[in-house]
C-alpha cells in the first residue's frame, strides 16, 4: 500500500510534459509489441513429418525469423539418425510417430521423400483432419493429398536447396477453400528461407525444373569450370575458389541488375560458346 502511495504521489509531482513523454514510451512500446507479435505465429504448434535437408532448412529459418519457439515444433521421421541430428541441431521436440506429430499441431509440414509421402499421411491418420497441410513433396497434386489427408486445407510449396543459407525462391499453390490465415502462414514460413511467388498448381511443374533442379545444373557447371582450371595448371583449391567466391557471385549480381542477358557478347566468349556448341552436337 505504501508502495502504491508513493508512486501515485511520484505521479503527480510530474509536470505536463513529463506525462506526454512518458504517454508516448508507453505507447510506443506498446504498439512495437503488438507488430512484433503480429510476425510470430502466436503459439501456433507446427508439426514437420520428415527430417531431412529441407525440414531441416525452414525450420532453422522459421526459428532465425523468431516465428516460433523450438518448443512449438515437433518433428517425426522414419530416419532415427536424421531425427536425432536435427533436434540437435535447433532444439525441437521429437515425435513417437506421425500421428503423436501431428495431434497438437495446428500446422503440418510433409517434407519427406515422394515415394514414403502418402504412406506419412496414412500413419498421421484422423489427427490429420482440420489442420493447414502444406507439402513441399515434388509431384504429389493437391487433389492427391486432400484424398489422403480428408478435411485438410492444402498448401503445395517447391523451394530449392538454396533455402539452406536463407536465399530460396518459393513457389506457393493454394487450393481453393484455403483461407487467408493459411495463407500468410505459409507466406511467413517460406518468406523466411527466401523470396515467394504464388503461382497456379499447373505452374508448379515448370517451377520444380526451373527453381527446383535447375541448381544442380549450375552446380555441375561450377564443378566443370572448376576441372577445366585444375586441367590448365591451376590447384585444384585456387580453381575452385575462383569459381565458387569470384565468378558465380560476380554472375548473381550481374543477373539481379540486368537480367545479364547475352545478347552481344565478347568476340572471345562468342567463339567459345560456338566451339561448345559444335563440339557438343
Amino acid at each position: 500500500m505504501e508502495i502504491g502511495n508513493q508512486a501515485i504521489h511520484w505521479w503527480q509531482t510530474l509536470s505536463k510534459q513529463d506525462c506526454t513523454a512518458g504517454a508516448e514510451v508507453y505507447w510506443t512500446a506498446k504498439l512495437l509489441a503488438e507488430s512484433r507479435e503480429s510476425l510470430t505465429f502466436a503459439g501456433m504448434k507446427f508439426a514437420f513429418l520428415g527430417a531431412g535437408k529441407m525440414a531441416m532448412a525452414l525450420i532453422q529459418g522459421a526459428l532465425r525469423a523468431n516465428l516460433c519457439s523450438p518448443s512449438e515444433i515437433i518433428v517425426s521421421s522414419r530416419s532415427r539418425s536424421g531425427l536425432e541430428a536435427l533436434v540437435s541441431a535447433t532444439g525441437v521436440c521429437a515425435g513417437a510417430s506421425n500421428a503423436a506429430a501431428v495431434s497438437d499441431a495446428e500446422t503440418v509440414l510433409l517434407s519427406v521423400k515422394p515415394a514414403d509421402a502418402l504412406k506419412a499421411l496414412e500413419e498421421a491418420g484422423n489427427s490429420l483432419a482440420g489442420k493447414l497441410l502444406i507439402s513441399v513433396v515434388t509431384g504429389l497434386h493437391i487433389l492427391t493429398l486432400r484424398k489422403a489427408a480428408p478435411g485438410c486445407r492444402v498448401v503445395r510449396a517447391m523451394p530449392n536447396t538454396a533455402a539452406m543459407v536463407g536465399r530460396s525462391a518459393t513457389a506457393i499453390a493454394i487450393d481453393s477453400d484455403v483461407p487467408r490465415t493459411d495463407i500468410s502462414t505459409a507466406e511467413r514460413l517460406f518468406s523466411a528461407v527466401g523470396e515467394i511467388f504464388t503461382v497456379s498448381e499447373i505452374q508448379l511443374d515448370a517451377v520444380t525444373g526451373l527453381s527446383g533442379s535447375g541448381p544442380a545444373f549450375i552446380y555441375l557447371v561450377m564443378e566443370a569450370l572448376a576441372d577445366g582450371g585444375v586441367s590448365a595448371g591451376l590447384p585444384r583449391k585456387l580453381s575452385q575458389t575462383g569459381v565458387k567466391r569470384e565468378m558465380i557471385p560476380r554472375l548473381v549480381e550481374k543477373a539481379l541488375a540486368d537480367a545479364c542477358h547475352q545478347s552481344n557478347p565478347r568476340p572471345c566468349t562468342k567463339a567459345d560458346f560456338e566451339r561448345l556448341i559444335s563440339d557438343a552436337f
